[in-house]
């Protein structure tokens, strides 16, 4: 059955409540979200209940319900063996009901608190309900188009453990859930996203999870971002809605209820995180919860008149056109319509700050470089310049603590220039706080660079000032490392930081390993089908098949790769051209698209896609959408995969000590041991003649 997505099903904002009675908010200030409402209907279709909605969606608001089979020990889905009956009751629910066309089944499946009978539900019991329950919803007459949600798991909950999953890895519970799914199966997810405490300062904070084994994760408010990552590229086209969000920690909730900024700061969150055309679109972000319920009084918004007037306050952000609800076909809204940078300064005059001291030479290149960026896109190291700042001596004590002279006596600046600077310094010069738990926050965290915003943000090649131009009878190392820096050096200089090896380490290994480029003229990933790989993940299975359509050497399989759409056609050679690789690539994915991801190596790092755990993602989809996102992605997917979560694998050991025969046994194996390892040691020496920086 198809999936079809109706513009009517959606209100005009991404505002919601979790249960109906706020909805006024809303609607005194002419911002009509979303209200969810909750149904427990059991599992036999002749005694479900009936439910009308109207009152709400007459007013333009549009409802999602959330169907239960029940609470506690009845089971958020049914026993398996219960699972026809509880969606012909979903479908008698559906057709007694009016005024909703969007219905998620069952909640945080892996709690333990949602089990019948204490049974865990894994994911591909999970996946049989919901194909089952959509398909029956979906045969109601007047419900053909109607939206039947996935439920997103419990963020940071371990308690369902299975072969496939031993961790209990919220993520890979999602995504083994979805990989039971085909095209056409799903209409759509509801994910909750939640800050541990009542602090707006954790909704935009990117850290990864604390404890051992889920570094990989993020913790807090940003989890959401993990949800979304690990959706595949069949589902890319589908809405998402986060249907619950609050400070989570049980007991404290929303403490108090002041207005302190949560509320405005995640709709922000969310309007960031739509702007941007390369992510999928969040369609509602829903409050929890409107009602208070004698066993969850903390969370209850009816009482706390401070939590309703940040809500207001969120609803007044202007332009209003930024918390539009955006249809996953739709383009983002224009720029400025939500705040494009994860650290921006506030609209009209910007506020002085007070910036502790100690404070790096490298922090304030970083400061000047994201003023100058937000103030002359085209040319974001001017602002140095005009500030007397010298780039280069600055760049060759890095490390140093700044002693030039105070920012607020640069007087070549603005006020509101030198304003920015130091706003941009205080944003990125945090020094270690305390968290409210006592514990401390790591800058850098310990988890995958790709996690790293920061770094994320940081310019790919160093500016025209510190290029390297080797002398003319330079020998192939010298000019190898001066390519490599010219492209890559200003991205890996920070890795670098950030991994606490030298800057020459890390660019000797990325001029013995990296392309020369990672993307095509157009922006395209540069990748390369491999036929005998394709042939172990897919080929073994389905011989007949293969043999019709891929070739290759059995006695050395990395040559003689050949394919052919059609066996009518002549054999073609394979490699010859980037737009042979994807057409290659998009024929084997027609007959296994998981197979065809792993078979593929992608960008800069000639990264295969089987490898994508070891550089922290959850899919080889979710690799191949990071890695198109341009060559800092990849640069960075490079250094995740030699230094897992935190940095600590055996080959960055190997790299902090200069130990470049342990790497290269490590990287390359043994038998290339001497020869890798020599040459890396030749091209740490030429950037150590050659390094521009300290």
């Amino acid at each position: 059955m198809s999936v079809e997505t109706r513009a009517d099903h959606f209100p005009a904002y991404i505002y919601g409540l979790h249960e109906a009675g706020g909805e006024r908010l809303m609607l005194e200030l002419g911002r009509p979200g979303w209200v969810l409402e909750m149904a427990s209907i059991g599992r036999e279709p002749g005694s479900v209940p009936a439910a009308d909605y109207t009152s709400l969606t007459r007013q333009g608001l549009r409802v999602i319900v959330r169907i239960n089979h029940g609470f506690g020990s009845s089971g958020t889905i049914p026993r398996p063996e219960y699972y026809g009956r509880f969606a012909d009751a979903c479908a008698a629910f559906v057709a007694r009901s009016r005024g909703c066309n969007i219905w998620v089944i069952g909640n945080e499946p892996n709690h333990e608190v949602e089990r019948p009978d204490g049974q865990p539900i894994l994911p591909a019991q999970y996946a049989d309900c919901y194909y089952r329950c959509r398909t029956a919803i979906r045969r109601v007459p007047g419900h053909q188009s109607d939206q039947v949600l996935v439920a997103g798991p419990a963020l940071w909950n371990t308690t369902t453990r299975y072969a496939q999953n031993p961790s209990g890895d919220w993520i890979k519970y999602f995504a083994n859930i979805l990989a039971r799914l085909g095209p056409g199966e799903c209409d759509g997810f509801a994910i909750h996203t939640y800050t541990h405490y009542h602090d707006p300062s954790r909704i935009k904070l990117n850290v990864a999870h604390p404890s051992p084994g889920y570094h990989h994760l993020r913790d807090e408010f940003r989890s959401y971002r993990d949800l979304m990552e690990s959706i595949p590229f069949r589902f890319r086209q589908l809405p998402v809605y986060i249907t619950e969000t609050d400070p989570t920690e049980r007991h404290q909730g929303w403490g108090s209820g002041a207005n302190i900024g949560w509320v405005r700061t995640a709709f922000e969150e969310i309007a960031d995180w739509n702007r941007s055309s390369s992510h999928q679109p969040i369609q509602a972000l829903i409050l929890y919860r409107w009602f208070k319920a004698a066993d969850q009084p903390e969370w209850s918004i009816v009482d706390r008149p401070g939590i309703q007037d940040d809500f207001r306050q969120a609803m007044r952000i202007e332009p209003a056109a930024g918390f539009k609800v955006r249809l996953p076909s739709a383009a983002p809204a224009p720029s400025g319509t939500a705040k494009p940078k994860p650290q921006p300064a506030p609209s009209g005059p910007v506020p002085d700050v007070t910036v502790p001291p100690g404070y790096k030479n490298q922090h304030v290149i970083d400061a000047f470089y994201s003023a100058g960026k937000e103030l002359r896109p085209d040319r974001p190291w001017a602002l140095m310049s005009k500030a007397g700042l010298r780039l280069n001596e600055l760049a060759r004590d890095r490390k140093g603590t700044y002693s030039g002279p105070d920012l607020d006596d640069l007087t070549r600046l603005t006020l509101d220039e030198r304003r920015l600077v130091k706003w941009k310094l205080a944003a990125i010069y945090q020094p270690t706080t305390k968290a409210r738990d006592g514990g401390l926050f790591d800058a850098p965290y310990r988890g995958f660079l790709r996690l790293d915003e920061q770094l994320c943000e940081s310019p790919l090649t160093p500016p025209d000032e510190l290029a390297i131009t080797p002398e003319r009878e330079a020998d192939a190392g010298d000019e190898r490392i001066a390519s490599v820096w010219n492209r890559y050096g200003w991205l890996l200089m920070r890795i670098a930081d950030t991994l606490e090896i030298e800057p020459g380490v890390a660019l000797a290994v990325a001029a013995a390993d990296l392309n020369p480029e990672g993307v095509d003229e157009s922006g395209r990933l540069l990748i390369r089908f491999e036929n005998h790989i394709f042939f172990q993940l897919w080929g073994e299975r389905s011989l007949d098949a293969f043999h019709r359509y891929f070739r290759f050497d059995l006695r050395y399989p990395w040559l003689d790769h050949r394919w052919r759409p059609d066996i009518n056609l002549p054999w073609r050679e394979c490699h010859l051209s980037q737009d042979d690789e994807w057409e290659v690539f998009a024929f084997a994915s027609s007959l296994d698209e998981t197979g065809a991801l792993l078979a593929t190596v992608m960008g800069a790092p000639r990264l295969l896609g089987a490898l994508h755990g070891e550089a922290g993602h959850l899919s080889p989809d979710q690799m191949m959408e990071d890695f198109s996102g341009g060559e800092n992605n990849q640069i960075i997917g490079f250094f995740d995969f030699l230094g897992g979560p935190g940095g600590n694998s055996r080959r960055m050991a190997a790299l902090r000590t200069l130990d470049f025969h342990t790497f290269a046994a490590l990287h390359r194996g043994v038998d290339h041991a001497g020869t890798y390892g020599t040459t890396l040691r030749r091209l740490y020496d030429a950037f150590q003649m050659l390094r521009p920086i300290g």
